[in-house]
């Protein structure tokens, strides 16, 4: 397949106006910080990190702080990023492993209005496809201060008539901008083997990822105010990871003018061993309240669909499956990455079966109804270290879809679109029935008895909009969308419990606007802003915490013979970070410039800068309580060492935040041939 790009013509094609392609070239006249960053290519992402550099990336779209991938599906190769039931947090999605330069197109669908879209794509849902053969073959090498270093070579040549193969290796090196390096340590490796046969593709994929890295984890604002520490420094030194995925999958596509046939399958090896430390002292005075969670998994998936095309309908088939089989996934208690107490250890099987059915069917010669249906079923199985959260638990649930385009004239179409989603919760809170640092059956913090969580969590999205195609040098979007979050209990990785949930309501609107004047120059102009709310009455207030409202970004490139040239502007606008809206984070904007020369057409000298500007704003904010020893007593009268919650104090309710970098240079030089 062509990589295609937000320059083309989608009208007669898409179903939604929160749909489209972002092709190579437009990927790579960005300056990409982290690979993570490919993501903020669809109108209305923002990428954040709230932790060391191997570390899961922090992902907003529409009113949500998606946490680590909660409510974004994310694909890659045909694999998926999301990880079910991890240590760390539901849906979690490093995509670190990624090699920017691999990646053909980004194909994005946002919204709960598409049938092949399943877990974790409440919000929305991205998949990333790599080239078979690549544009060029490169060599690139980069560096710059606080240990920026990475070398790639990438190739893909011809090994048989219609056949190549594809392979990349890389290695980086970072420390970000904090006073304690990250020392981030990366090895990476990709092949691929792809045959085109007629009107059938066949490939296999082979990836390797591992990687190290100490955390400059977010930190008090009343530390830095004290001037305990700087804006740059840590509480705790010794927070950290490691990680690796290897992957091993297949496809098979044949496409003729009767039927396309799509078929994927992969397997997975992934492991993550965590060291965190939020509260500091809250818990644990004497040995402070770093944590570690370790998981540890294989994963095994399927993907097969078959389209039946006609001149006036296609009809589609599809059927998923995936299993992760997670031996173990662990919370423990550490001291300086040096494990000293357990609050729990499980074996985790989780198991899933997706069926969809999708018919797009012309009504007449401008109006075309998209209509869908999923069916999924879940089986969790836990066994915990205590028997009482060990269980066998099973779920299913119906997703309609419906949607309608309307083809106005040759400049403009219009959508309707209507769908139901879900994201699944992680296994442990499902089956729970003790708190695991206790064992009590109530809550430490509420008092409430400790139920489990609903398995399958319903979304309920709608959605009108535009599509505006002016010649061949501008395309418009504009969109008007609202969703609906059932009730829910979300297991907290980061203190080993479920918490109750709200049921909530979100809503919001978007325009994103790509113009090419002129071949190898282009501008986009992206804005989207939303509204998110709990929708049952609580006291403590009705606003989501870290729920995302405003986000601007502003993008020109040129791309000539002889220099090329972008700039970027993000702002990312305030968050309310209590449900009062009492307390909330500053809003942030950031300008970052590529710019660099071609002395041939062979070779390219690139400067990047990020934050240009050396803007002192937060990537991320959080407001909770924590502890410092140089905060007023924070244990009853007469207690000393570590004790249980109902022991310890409160804490100090604080804003915690991890600053974005400073002001970062980056120079590059990449051979190609």
């Amino acid at each position: 397949m062509q990589a295609r790009g937000r320059i083309d013509n989608l009208i007669g094609v898409a179903s939604s106006a929160a749909e489209g392609f972002v092709g190579h070239s437009e990927l790579e006249e960005r300056p990409i910080l982290r690979p993570g960053e490919l993501l903020e290519t669809v109108p209305g992402v923002v990428i954040s990190q709230h932790s060391g550099e191997g570390k899961a990336n922090q992902y907003y779209l529409r009113g949500f702080n998606l946490d680590h991938g909660t409510d974004i599906a994310i694909t890659i190769g045909g694999v998926p990023a999301n990880m079910r039931t991890h240590a760390h947090g539901q849906g979690y999605s490093d995509v670190n492993w990624l090699i920017p330069e691999t990646v053909n197109y980004v194909n994005f669908r946002k919204g709960t209005y598409h049938a092949a879209d399943g877990d974790f794509s409440t919000a929305g849902a991205v998949e990333m496809t790599y080239f078979n053969v690549l544009p060029h073959d490169l060599v690139s090498v980069n560096g710059g201060p606080y240990g920026q270093a990475r070398i790639l070579l990438a190739r893909s040549p011809s090994v048989g008539p219609q056949t190549h193969l594809l392979y990349a290796l890389e290695y980086q090196h970072a420390d970000n901008t904090a006073l304690e390096p990250d020392n981030y340590r990366k090895f990476n490796g990709l092949v691929r083997w792809s045959r085109q046969d007629g009107d059938a593709l066949w490939g296999i994929t082979a990836q390797g990822y591992q990687a190290n890295w100490m955390s400059s984890d977010q930190i008090p604002l009343r530390a830095v105010q004290k001037g305990l520490i700087d804006r740059f420094g840590q509480i705790d030194p010794t927070d950290g990871g490691r990680t690796h995925r290897y992957v091993l999958s297949g496809d098979y596509t044949s496409d003729d003018a009767r039927s396309t046939t799509r078929f994927g399958a992969y397997a997975m090896d992934y492991g993550l061993h965590l060291f965190s430390d939020f509260t500091y002292f809250l818990n644990d005075p004497v040995n402070g309240d770093q944590f570690n969670q370790n998981d540890q998994r294989l994963v095994l998936g399927a993907n097969l669909s078959r389209t039946w095309k006609t001149p006036v309908a296609e009809n589609t088939i599809g059927y998923q499956f995936r299993n992760d089989n997670i031996t173990p996934v662990s919370l423990m208690l550490s001291r300086a990455q040096r494990v000293i107490g357990t609050t729990r250890i499980d074996h985790v099987v989780e198991t899933s079966n997706g069926v969809y059915l999708q018919t797009a069917q012309h009504l007449s010669k401008r109006l075309r109804m998209t209509a869908g249906l999923r069916a999924d079923e879940f089986r969790f199985r836990v066994t915990d270290l205590r028997p009482q959260n060990s269980g066998d638990v099973s779920a299913s649930i119906l997703s309609p879809k419906l949607a309608f385009a309307y083809t106005a004239g040759r400049t403009m179409e219009l959508y309707a679109d209507f769908g139901t989603g879900f994201h699944s919760n992680d296994a442990r809170g499902i089956t729970e029935r003790v708190d695991p640092g206790t064992g009590s059956i109530t809550d430490p913090g509420s008092g409430q008895i400790v139920e489990g969580a609903t398995p399958l969590v319903r979304a309920q999205g709608a959605e009108i909009g535009a599509r505006f195609a002016f010649g061949q040098k501008v395309r418009s979007t504009f969109s008007l969308w609202n969703l609906n979050l059932a009730s829910e209990l979300v297991f907290q990785g980061d203190a080993g419990t479920t918490s109750p949930g709200r049921p909530s309501h979100r809503f919001g609107v978007e325009v994103a606007n790509f113009w090419e004047p002129a071949p190898g120059i282009t501008y986009d102009f992206d804005y989207a802003s939303s509204a998110a709310k709990f929708t049952n009455f609580d006291p403590v207030g009705s606003l989501i915490p870290g729920s995302i409202k405003d986000v601007l970004t502003i993008g020109a490139t040129a791309e000539g013979r002889r220099a090329f040239g972008s700039l970027r502007v993000r702002y990312f606008g305030p968050r309310p970070l209590i449900e009062a809206g009492t307390v909330h984070s500053n809003p942030t904007t950031t300008i970052n410039v590529q710019a660099g020369v071609k002395p041939t057409g062979t070779t390219r000298f690139g400067i990047d800068v990020f934050n240009l500007l050396n803007a002192k704003a937060s990537d991320i904010d959080y407001y909770y309580n924590s502890s410092l020893p140089s905060d007023p007593a924070y244990t009853k009268p007469g207690y000393a060492g570590p004790c249980p919650i109902d022991q310890c104090g409160a804490g100090v309710p604080d804003v915690h935040f991890h600053p974005i970098e400073r002001r970062l240079l980056r120079l590059t030089f990449t051979k190609t041939f």
